[in-house]
């Protein structure tokens, strides 16, 4: 098999058409395709923390960290303390920031049903369960845990 026909590139493949067409299309709307999942991941639920965020999009803290700071300038997000956690910050839309997610979710229709049709119906509840397999698979911390778990068992033997 030829390395580009790989998994692995497959998906880097799709992952980037995807990206790459949202942040052309959200160009016009002044936003990019992680500020538009950042928005619409705080219109489903108001008040979570950043850190529930990064486990949410699957980023970092840092990346998050820079967003919100980007869309707080913008009026768009704002941080609130948390109600139960001092050191935490919870996350809203702003008034503002609630009609631009509404405005960047109805326009990206056409990118979201050319994204559904690729994935015949009957295909995709398995093509997600993979998904999320192959990301569970290979979430970084969890293996630098087995690779230490193994190191360990190396210096014992």
């Amino acid at each position: 098999m030829k390395f580009e026909e790989t998994l692995a590139i497959r998906l880097r493949a799709a992952y980037l058409h995807l990206h790459r067409s949202a942040n052309r299309h959200f160009r016009a709307f002044d936003a990019t395709a992680d500020q538009y999942a950042v928005m619409t991941c705080l219109a489903e639920q108001a008040g979570i923390t950043q850190q529930t965020l990064v486990a949410r999009l699957a980023s970092d803290k840092r990346t998050i960290n820079k967003m919100i700071d980007l869309l707080e300038e913008k009026g768009l997000v704002e941080r609130r303390a948390h109600p139960s956690d001092r050191r935490a910050w919870a996350l809203y839309l702003t008034k503002e920031g609630r009609k631009q997610q509404k405005v960047l979710f109805d326009s990206a229709d056409y990118l979201r049903r050319r994204l559904e049709e690729a994935v015949p119906p009957k295909h995709l509840e398995k093509m997600l369960d993979c998904l999320q397999s192959i990301s569970e698979r290979l979430d970084p911390d969890e293996l630098d845990r087995i690779i230490a778990g193994k190191a360990d068992e190396k210096v014992k033997a």
